[in-house]
């Protein structure tokens, strides 16, 4: 496990964030079967919820690569948050190198969307890699 000594990755650690509840009824490998059939059909909740899952390894095997493919294809369909996980994900290099210009680049479609929040909290990482 990498250890990331940015000064904000304490706060996108997982156990700051409580752990997500799947939706549906059933186990839980019927309910992520589930989330994968609807997310072949582009329901931005499943796939925000399954890059969630695989980022932090949550009832799944951890698959940073994957997330980041999930999350991509969230944000592209008008999510806010996802596009910010996926900017994170960039700026620290999960699931791809890290590409700091790519990273502003979710965080300013996730400022468009909503979460501006989020991205103020982002600012400073953005103004030190100098992107």
């Amino acid at each position: 496990m990498r250890v990331s000594h940015h000064p904000l990755s304490r706060l996108a650690a997982p156990e700051n964030f409580p752990p997500m509840r799947l939706k549906n009824k059933g186990t839980t490998a019927a309910k992520i079967d589930r989330l994968r059939e609807q997310a072949k059909g582009d329901n931005t909740y499943a796939l925000a919820t399954l890059a969630y899952l695989y980022r932090y390894g949550h009832k799944v095997a951890e698959n940073k690569r994957l997330a980041l493919q999930y999350g991509i294809r969230a944000a592209s369909l008008g999510d806010a948050e996802s596009a910010f996980n996926v900017g994170d994900m960039y700026g620290s290099g999960e699931g791809a190198r890290r590409n700091s210009r790519r990273a502003l680049a979710y965080y300013v479609i996730a400022a468009k969307r909503g979460g501006e929040s989020q991205v103020q909290l982002k600012s400073r990482w953005c103004r030190s890699t100098r992107v």
